[in-house]
């Protein structure tokens, strides 16, 4: 299966449309329709879509319109009445259940975002509490990430956890794999804000990461910078056979 996540920095509101244009693009026709077109090739569209920091206009005028043109199932089906939020997009598989999860502590809004899809795999998603202030709240919610992962039988989290890395190396990780560090830690896929590794993806109950890189790192021609100040990660990820479905619990 494939795998995209990406912060695609809703709150910035200059050239936002033109941005989340070429981030859609990027995501479902590698960037460059021209070159798609002129190859024959069909696009590699990926299985599992999440986003965060969408906001209600780019979510009508680009995330909905385009994902559900290429066969995607949308959670949440409506803008929910928050400034922004996160989306999850599923294509090839049943969604069984779709759930916000309240984080423990936020003062931020902040929750997780969870489908349970009908081939046993769950998808989280979440923006993590942000800024160095934030850190002891960011730190329980990636530990409640964490043990939900490894209770949900194969499961796979990604987004924008905002955790230095200090602060990761604190948490009790055990039974869940960093896709990143799972396929090499190859140093030039390693930053996705600045110089921090603020986006990430992880696995537990079976799952195998079998490749991990990022999107949007080229400006848009048009506005001479990228589509978020975020770059997107593609991951590729194997699931063990014969897994029991999640619980609903």
């Amino acid at each position: 299966m494939h795998l995209v996540s990406w912060n695609l920095n809703g709150l910035e509101d200059e050239n936002l449309d033109v941005r989340t244009e070429a981030a859609l693009t990027e995501i479902l026709l590698g960037g460059d329709m021209m070159a798609l077109l002129a190859s024959g090739r069909p696009p590699d569209l990926p299985d599992v879509v999440v986003l965060q920091e969408v906001v209600e206009r780019t979510y009508v005028a680009h995330v909905v319109p385009h994902l559900r043109a290429a066969g995607f199932a949308l959670v949440p089906p409506e803008p929910p009445a928050r400034g922004y939020f996160e989306v999850a997009a599923v294509r090839g598989t049943a969604i069984r259940l779709a759930r916000w999860v309240p984080f423990p502590r936020t003062g931020q809004g902040r929750a997780l975002l969870e489908l349970q899809l009908a081939n046993g795999l769950t998808v989280m998603t979440a923006h993590l509490e942000s800024l160095k202030p934030g850190g002891p709240v960011r730190m329980e919610q990636a530990q409640f990430v964490l043990e939900r992962l490894r209770r949900a039988g194969p499961a796979v989290f990604a987004g924008d956890t905002n955790l230095r890395n200090a602060e990761w190396d604190s948490l009790d990780s055990e039974g869940v794999e960093d896709a990143w560090r799972a396929t090499g830690a190859v140093k030039a896929d390693r930053d996705t804000w600045g110089r921090a590794r603020y986006d990430r993806v992880w696995g537990a109950g079976g799952v195998r990461f079998t490749g991990f890189r990022r999107l949007g790192t080229d400006d848009v021609p048009e506005i001479g910078e990228p589509p978020s100040d975020h770059v997107g990660l593609r991951v590729s990820f194997e699931v063990a056979e014969s897994l029991p479905m999640p619980s609903e619990g």
